[in-house]
């Protein structure tokens, strides 16, 4: 009887497990974008720039050239009170 009930586990196990596996994933395969928010002191954007061209974007040109990703961006958004000069 164990056996039997065991048995029976099994093959409704493996019948449920078939129409999820059909099931097409929500999404198409494509290009990923990663986006971080740095969140700058006042008067510190030229050290940011500074830092950034020194060490980040030769990182990103290194990664590229090798193939692991596509392209990279950055993009600035003027926040806080007064105009951002960048």
């Amino acid at each position: 009887m164990r056996k039997a009930l065991w048995a029976i586990l099994f093959v409704v196990t493996l019948l449920t497990a078939l129409p999820s596996r059909a099931q097409n994933p929500n999404y198409d395969a494509g290009p990923v974008w990663r986006v971080t928010y740095y969140h700058l002191k006042p008067g510190q954007g030229e050290a940011f720039w500074k830092d950034f061209r020194e060490n980040l974007k030769p990182l990103y040109d290194a990664v590229k050239k090798e193939g692991m990703i596509t392209d990279y961006k950055v993009w600035t958004n003027a926040t806080g009170a007064g105009a951002v000069s960048i």
